[in-house]
């Protein structure tokens, strides 16, 4: 599997990450970039602490990494745990099911990066 097929699985259009980014071995660079990120550890340490505040950051970090490479499905659920977090209080039962789903978009995404190595 190659970037292309990487982001056609995600059901975004490649050419136009291409469009922006220039170059495939940019993309892969950034998404590899992304992908070694410590936020994605960071954001699970806080929502089991239940440390609102320092999710937030994590979350807003995935949020921003995921809308620069248009990975869609991701960013969406990391916007909506980013919105959730935001508020004052956060509304726990809210934040963890997002939660929940920005992990398991954030493991697919793992799956298909690791049939791309």
């Amino acid at each position: 599997m190659g970037m292309r097929e990487l982001y056609d699985a995600m059901g975004v259009e490649y050419d136009d990450v291409l469009a922006l980014l220039r170059r495939e071995d940019r993309i892969k660079l950034y998404f590899t970039q992304m992908m070694d990120d410590p936020s994605f550890g960071e954001l699970e340490r806080t929502m089991e602490e239940r440390d609102y505040p320092a999710a937030f950051r994590a979350a807003h970090t995935i949020k921003g990494m995921c809308v620069n490479l248009m990975i869609e499905p991701l960013a969406k659920a990391s916007i909506a745990l980013v919105e959730c977090l935001r508020s004052d209080p956060v509304d726990e039962a809210e934040a963890t099911s997002l939660y929940a789903q920005v992990r398991n978009e954030h493991n697919l995404l793992l799956s298909r990066w690791d049939d791309l190595l």
